[in-house]
């Protein structure tokens, strides 16, 4: 049985005023090109799982909002659903970020709200390219 593995990222546009700004708030003028960098590294990976041939895609897309966490969604739609999410805290370095792990099965309306939210999040994207 061949498992098929879709996986979306969705990154903040290095050239949004959002980002921009976010980048002068912190005192980091250097942010919006690494954030871009990270985003051609994560094309290339993208174009090198669909040269695999396996089935599924992983797509990149980038959005003019800044991310508020990170968020993995596995089957949203179904009711073995599961989301892992931390949130990205000013002042805490992401390693140090509460991890939290939602079952739709037992928490459902918690559940139910990070799938909305990663929905808008892709709702307001586009792609970056398509490998």
């Amino acid at each position: 049985m061949a498992w098929r593995v879709n996986i979306t990222y969705v990154v903040a546009d290095p050239e949004s005023i959002l980002m921009g700004e976010y980048a002068r708030s912190l005192g980091e003028p250097e942010l919006p090109h690494r954030a871009a960098s990270s985003a051609r590294e994560l094309l290339a990976v993208a174009r090198g799982f669909d040269a695999e041939g396996l089935p599924g895609r992983m797509v990149i897309r980038v959005t003019g909002q800044l991310p508020t966490c990170y968020l993995s969604l596995v089957d949203p739609d179904a009711e073995t659903g599961r989301c892992r999410t931390a949130p990205y805290l000013p002042g805490v370095r992401r390693a140090d970020s509460p991890v939290l792990d939602i079952a739709h099965a037992a928490q459902r309306e918690l559940f139910a709200r990070h799938v909305t939210y990663a929905r808008a999040v892709l709702a307001d994207s586009r792609p970056l390219d398509t490998p």
